[in-house]
């Protein structure tokens, strides 16, 4: 645009093209506002006030002004043709070029993004408590189901002829002899219920004042888990075992008497002169004593050794405790009695007498014997260095001496009479 060229404004109301007027003064060809102006807009080289610009940039929500003025000689006239403008466009946020969204659209999406992770948990945690409960529901109905004796219920089908009616006759006659023994707490009472062989008195006493700390026993389930008459031995007995209200475990011998049924208290309760785990650890005094074990033959046995080699482990069906208090490893020569009756032990795999004779030892782990044994401790050296050594092997079982039985009747008569 050359010097000579007028000024041209843009009214401040309407945006009108206004041509310069005298003394410092435009005036609006469209709406004819007069205002004041200071400095040319265009032509002159010098920019116009902002309110004044041709040109306005768009803000995030203004619409863009772009218009092109172009001095051109139309019919004579000084001023250019006013073109078109291009369509407005709308200025607005767009994403960055890695294509995030804003932040106020991220911190949305973000919490969006936490509250479905924290609904996500919350299902799959009211999962887990529903599996936790519905596990533990199967559990408690196992446990409840087993604990009612399910085993048990078909008992007298499973038996026949004599057998059968022995059993429908001495059930529960020999059950409310266990439950008197397990309800009565003092010694003198508990011995009405117990087969005297002689030591019985003296010991129970002072076997309850050391084992303080019995389970709690509820009522015993109406039928029995587990029943066995033997009669292929003399005196003939029961097997039986039963279960409480809490699935306590009860493995009891009963011998039918001229005082009734009686509770073989010895096997009951696995007696043992000293405590198996002083002994074991050479805690007590005893160096020798007399206990129920299970026997493990520890290797299989060389005849060109002529050595047998076994272990013994506590009288419990609790692996981890047997585990805990296993003996040293005892050799025992193939030739002496205990070495032939320990053989003749291990070679019955199925540790099942004859018909009518005892049948407990199935319930036992695999590899297991049941004996009644005398062990001790005795020197190898100078030094005082002691291992344990197999005395004798009193019999394949936990039952007591019954040949050393005496009546109750004989035992009271006996007791007045000192």
């Amino acid at each position: 645009m050359s010097n000579g060229a007028k000024a041209v404004y843009l009214c401040p109301l309407c945006n009108g093209i206004s041509k310069a007027g005298s003394q410092g003064m435009a005036v609006c060809s469209t709406c004819g506002h007069r205002y004041e102006v200071s400095r040319p807009t265009v032509g002159h080289g010098h920019p116009a006030p902002r309110e004044h610009q041709l040109v306005r940039r768009a803000t995030r929500t203004s619409v863009e002004r772009d218009f092109a003025l172009k001095r051109r000689a139309v019919n004579g006239s000084e001023f250019a043709k006013i073109e078109a403008p291009e369509q407005p466009k709308v200025a607005t946020e767009t994403p960055d070029d890695e294509g995030e969204a804003p932040p106020k659209k991220r911190r949305r999406k973000l919490k969006k993004r936490k509250s479905t992770l924290l609904r996500d948990l919350g299902i799959a945690g009211a999962s887990a408590l529903a599996l936790s409960v519905a596990i533990g529901l199967y559990l408690n109905l196992k446990s409840h189901f087993s604990a009612k004796g399910v085993q048990g219920v078909a008992i007298e089908d499973k038996l026949e002829g004599m057998e059968r009616a022995f059993y429908l006759e001495e059930y529960q006659r020999v059950r409310t002899v266990l439950r008197s023994f397990l309800a009565t707490q003092a010694d003198s009472g508990r011995g009405l219920y117990v087969l005297n062989t002689g030591r019985v008195p003296g010991i129970l006493g002072a076997y309850y004042a050391q084992h303080t700390g019995q389970r709690l026993v509820k009522d015993l389930l109406p039928r029995p888990q587990f029943w066995n008459l033997v009669h292929a031995e003399e005196p003939p007995f029961v097997e039986i075992v039963w279960r409480d209200e809490l699935a306590n475990e009860y493995e009891a011998v009963t011998l039918k008497t001229e005082d009734g049924w009686l509770l073989d208290w010895e096997h009951f309760v696995r007696y043992s002169t000293p405590d198996w785990t002083f002994f074991r650890s050479q805690l007590g005094r005893e160096k020798e004593g007399e206990f129920r074990l299970y026997a493990e033959e520890f290797v299989e046995t060389d005849d060109e050794d002529r050595m047998i080699r076994v272990r013994f482990y506590p009288p419990t069906l609790d692996e981890k405790m047997r585990e805990v208090e296993v003996s040293p490893v005892i050799e025992v020569p193939l030739d002496s009695d205990e070495g032939i009756t320990l053989r003749n032990l291990f070679s019955d795999d199925e540790s099942v007498q004859e018909d009518g004779g005892s049948l407990l030892a199935t319930r036992d782990p695999e590899g297991l014997r049941r004996v009644r044994v005398v062990l001790a401790w005795e020197s190898v050296n100078r030094g005082g260095e002691r291992e344990m050594v197999l005395k004798e092997i009193l019999a394949p079982h936990w039952r007591s001496d019954y040949a050393r039985f005496r009546r109750q009747g004989e035992n009271n008569s006996n007791q007045t009479d000192q």
